[in-house]
């Protein structure tokens, strides 16, 4: 079940239940029941606070532990929750009577529930008895005000009426009027108003109470009517000088637009030398970058030029020491010549000595041989 249950006093079902359904603690008849390991029964809320005192079985003090509690069987359940019961509302004068399994889903509708008064009275009402009580009998109800018709709580009624924009007053012409209306009134209609001539804005001075104004009308016709024509001139005067002050203004108008087509052209010939301007800077920006690279090279072309004359230097002065000793070597070369010639002159006349003592051989072994 969603909601958990509470035990329930015998005295409450229809027929007194049977004596194994009551709680050995509380002496109620069981609500959500758990047994111990030692086969014994109790409500969950009675064990649960039991064992918080001290872990052992109520009835055989066999030690046990809440976490082993279990569910009893599902027919000893069901023989609980289908017994008959009241509603506990029954001494308020509810009639209903059901399987207590039902008992939660009823008490959350039961009209015979007393709940807090909603304006704070102090009272329980029940909830059959909410209406009568919120609008008749509840000593901080709130009642409608009979002139704007505005939900108003009882105790704050007069400060309401300061307020209440409906509430009728007194005017000093002695009607009594909506409060909301009594400027307008006086404003239009009420006949002690103190309100100047209708005439006022042609030059009538007269003030006095609109009551008044009447007899004040009928005596003065002539000079209202003399007042109204000099109005009339002046007015017609106003409408001539307004007349020539729209020519001026429409030839202000055209002056302004030739004035503005002017402006205009001259906006576009400088968006135009602006753009020339920006052409020539970019020009400049491309022959200042050019300019940069060419002394860059330039500069380039310089430090070339002085490594290479450094580089000739070196040449001449290798040069001079390389004339040197090709005149050195000269010199060796012509003398090894010479002596190149004597040795090879030598050589020839020993090899032609060589030759000869061969030959004496060759011709000393033919001889032998053939003799």
């Amino acid at each position: 079940m969603s909601t958990r249950m509470q035990s329930r006093g015998p005295w409450l079902f229809t027929i007194p239940p049977n004596p194994s359904f009551i709680c050995p603690l509380c002496s109620n008849v069981m609500a959500e029941p758990r047994q111990t390991q030692c086969q014994h029964t109790f409500c969950l809320v009675c064990i649960e606070k039991e064992l918080q005192k001290r872990a052992e079985c109520p009835s055989c003090q066999t030690p046990i532990e809440f976490e082993k509690l279990s569910k009893p069987a599902f027919i000893l359940l069901s023989l609980i929750y289908d017994q008959t019961t009241f509603c506990d509302q029954s001494s308020n004068g509810c009639q209903w009577s059901s399987p207590w399994r039902d008992l939660n889903k009823h008490l959350s509708n039961c009209m015979f529930v007393a709940e807090p008064c909603m304006f704070g009275c102090g009272e329980d009402v029940l909830k059959k008895d909410s209406d009568f009580h919120k609008f008749q009998k509840c000593r901080s109800r709130f009642k409608s005000c009979k002139h704007c018709f505005e939900e108003v709580h009882k105790s704050q009624t007069k400060e309401h009426i300061l307020v209440c924009t409906e509430f009728p007053i007194a005017c000093d012409c002695c009607i009594r009027i909506p409060k909301k209306s009594l400027p307008l009134h006086k404003k239009s209609t009420c006949s002690l108003a103190v309100v100047p001539c209708s005439f006022g804005e042609v030059g009538c001075a007269y003030i006095s109470a609109r009551k008044n104004h009447i007899v004040h009308l009928l005596d003065n016709i002539d000079d209202h009517a003399k007042m109204l024509e000099i109005s009339v001139n002046k007015m017609n005067d106003a409408k001539v000088r307004l007349a020539q002050k729209e020519q001026e203004l429409e030839q202000t108008r055209m002056k302004l637009s030739h004035q503005e087509a002017i402006l205009e052209h001259k906006q576009k010939q400088v968006e135009s030398l602006e753009s020339r301007v920006n052409k020539f800077q970019d020009q400049c920006n491309q022959l200042q970058t050019e300019l940069s690279d060419r002394e860059q090279s330039l500069e380039d072309a310089r430090s070339m030029i002085e490594v290479r004359s450094v580089e000739c230097e070196e040449l001449s002065k290798n040069s001079t020491g390389l004339q040197s000793r090709t005149d050195t070597l000269e010199r060796q070369l012509v003398e090894e010549k010479k002596t190149s010639k004597a040795d090879y002159q030598a050589k020839l006349t020993i090899t032609a000595i060589v030759f000869s003592i061969l030959g004496c051989l060759v011709s000393g072994v033919y001889w032998s041989l053939r003799s």
